[in-house]
């Protein structure tokens, strides 16, 4: 879950926050010798790895985890290019609520909103994922690594 945040942190401009996310996590998958995990996010979590190893952050780990990242089979897929405008924090909460198969008024009890707040975040998720509906915001926001395939 660390590691998704820190990917969605990153993604809505939030460097701090993304680094204290994946500091976290690093030190947590350290404790457990998790590797697999961060290879899993992909090209998202890769980037991310790179920058903390370039700021000097996250220590050996960062530099085995990006080791296991050359060692990875490939996989073939499209460039991803990067949201014009970050999600907010509630717009990701309406997004994993979607992600989940709950509906608009299912979305609008769970989080306390009104079902047309519900409708606004949605309809400024299609508009920033670029989808129109649904099945296209899942996923895009898959690919962007905002939530888990």
């Amino acid at each position: 879950m660390l590691c998704q945040q820190a990917i969605a942190w990153h993604m809505q401009g939030s460097a701090a926050k993304a680094r204290e996310a994946l500091e976290r996590a690093l030190e947590l998958a350290g404790e457990e010798g998790w590797v697999r995990i961060f290879v899993d996010f992909g090209p998202p979590m890769r980037h991310l790895l790179e920058r903390g190893a370039a700021s000097g952050s996250g220590g050996p780990a960062v530099v085995q985890l990006l080791t296991a990242f050359e060692s990875a089979e490939p996989v073939a897929s499209t460039p991803v290019p990067p949201l014009a405008e970050p999600i907010r924090e509630r717009e990701l909460q309406v997004l994993r609520s979607i992600a989940s198969g709950l509906s608009n008024p299912e979305i609008a009890a769970q989080l306390n909103l009104s079902p047309n707040t519900v409708k606004t975040h949605v309809r400024n998720l299609y508009a920033k994922l670029g989808a129109r509906k649904r099945s296209e915001a899942l996923r895009r926001a898959r690919d962007l690594g905002l939530i888990n395939g």
